[in-house]
């Protein structure tokens, strides 16, 4: 992604070093970002969503040819997910609810199912490289699971996971400058354009 900006950057000079600002739907700023020489993270996170919808087209044609060449039912989704080690076998039955909305091209049900068994899924992951997925919560005197985007950004995940992998995620789930999926939905502000086809199905690859 940062190799394709800086090439963007080359044959369009001024739009590189152009701030710009991502806007929420209530008007206010989420996110500012800088030149692609001053901030190649923010831009790199900013192009990864840009070629998320532009690669959304191929991504629908493969996933339909591979369901029309092998199958690709219910059962065997969720058998293939369940080879994981992350996806505990109490979520399967969300898991099953997900990938049947996904079938079925129900994509608000899927997504607004599926993204949360990512999460956990990343969660588990951190705890089995070693790391505390739980904080204490003064206020209630007990203890509650940190979101993806700690999960994402905390140094033994950074350690652990390939940086590739980080940087998909981050620009899909968590990433102001990006899609920022996980936040949208959690906090009510995800606008029904976004959840259609094209994000369900990144979210079921």
């Amino acid at each position: 992604t940062k190799k394709s900006l800086k090439n963007m950057a080359d044959k369009a000079p001024l739009m590189s070093m152009l701030t710009a600002t991502v806007m929420g739907v209530d008007g206010f700023t989420e996110a500012t970002i800088d030149s692609v020489e001053e901030d190649l993270d923010g831009r790199a996170i900013q192009h990864a969503a840009d070629r998320f919808n532009w690669q959304a087209p191929f991504l629908y044609f493969v996933l339909n040819r591979a369901k029309e060449k092998y199958g690709c039912d219910l059962d065997q989704l969720v058998a293939f997910v369940n080879e994981a080690p992350f996806f505990a076998p109490a979520r399967e039955a969300l898991l099953r609810e997900g990938f049947s909305a996904w079938l079925a091209e129900d994509p608000v049900k899927a997504i607004h199912v599926l993204v949360p068994q990512v999460e956990a899924a990343c969660r588990d992951l951190l705890a089995a490289l070693g790391a505390p997925v739980m904080r204490h919560d003064p206020n209630t005197g007990g203890f509650q699971v940190i979101g993806m985007g700690a999960v994402l950004s905390h140094a033994a995940f950074r350690a652990g996971v390939h940086k590739d992998i980080r940087f998909h995620l981050r620009a899909l789930y968590t990433d102001p400058r990006g899609i920022n999926l996980r936040n949208h939905l959690a906090h009510g502000l995800a606008h029904v354009g976004l959840l259609g086809m094209g994000v369900a199905n990144w979210v079921v690859h």
